[in-house]
């Protein structure tokens, strides 16, 4: 594998099983970077000082460009060195590209996390246009409805939900819903 050239203050990007790790080459052959929850030694949802071999194993590494960056390499150092052992790790809303955006940008922001959230909220959204998110929707409001009445459902009670429509916030109520799921699932996952 090809290495590009790195300098001091290089946002590196390496691509992982379903997103990318992101952290701050310091120099040295070390980087900084926020440690996720499946980390295999003992250091996981902390800020890390790494060799670079470790952070980006055998995966090809890349740099992602900032064009406008108000701090110079030297100062983006150390604001990471400033946060080295922070153990405030969060999927959605603190993790690694969070912190080496915040680096070199000042900005506290994942387009990683944007993006997904985007594309969740947008999947909900034609979850409950398609005639098979009514029936979905539909069938679990009945569901608990039936659960709830412990009644059978009539053909009436099934047209008058199906005769609902969905507000124009649904679609966001929905991405967020999923979020928080994903939010609880992985906390319940790592045991915080």
């Amino acid at each position: 594998m090809t290495m590009p050239p790195l300098n001091l203050g290089d946002h590196l990007s390496v691509q992982r099983l379903g997103y990318s790790h992101h952290g701050l080459y310091v120099g040295d052959g070390q980087v900084i970077h926020y440690q996720g929850p499946f980390a295999n030694d003992g250091q996981t949802g902390q800020i890390v000082l790494s060799v670079l071999d470790d952070f980006h194993g055998e995966q090809s590494l890349q740099v992602v460009s900032h064009p406008s960056c108000p701090f110079s390499p030297e100062e983006c150092v150390a604001r990471a060195f400033s946060r080295l052992g922070e153990q405030d790790y969060h999927l959605l809303f603190n993790n690694c590209e969070h912190f080496v955006l915040w680096c070199i940008e000042d900005r506290h922001s994942s387009p990683q996390v944007n993006y997904a959230t985007t594309a969740l909220a947008a999947t909900g959204s034609q979850l409950l246009k398609s005639s098979q998110g009514s029936q979905a929707i539909t069938s679990g409001l009945m569901g608990a409805s039936v659960s709830l009445a412990s009644a059978p459902a009539t053909s009436g009670t099934i047209l008058s939900v199906t005769a609902v429509s969905a507000p124009a916030w649904a679609p966001l109520a929905v991405g967020v819903a999923v979020a928080y799921g994903t939010h609880r699932l992985f906390k319940w996952l790592t045991d915080d």
